[in-house]
């Protein structure tokens, strides 16, 4: 997966230190597969490590599951929170 990442970042013009300058609008289709995750996990922690404050909205996954999967990534979620840089709206409520 990493090197699909290092290939969607340079057809963005884009890394850790520099993600896309303009927002971003991620479109999920409902597919078996779940593949869709894959992006919102990469875009998520390219946006924290650059320092950018996100605002993330699940509809399908739980904070838990966010959280479990940044801190894989190396990003705690609770300390993006506490510095002002995630939000997190639960969709199922």
């Amino acid at each position: 997966a990493n090197g699909m990442f290092e290939d969607l970042n340079a057809a963005l013009n884009c890394d850790a230190s520099n993600p896309p300058a303009q927002g971003l609008t991620l479109i999920k289709c409902a597919a078996p597969t779940g593949e869709g995750s894959l992006l919102i996990h990469h875009f998520l922690s390219l946006y924290l490590q650059a320092g950018h404050a996100v605002c993330l909205c699940g509809f399908e996954q739980d904070l838990a599951h966010y959280a479990t999967v940044t801190k894989r990534m190396g990003l705690s979620l609770a300390a993006e929170a506490k510095a002002g840089r995630f939000i997190f709206i639960d969709g199922f409520s």
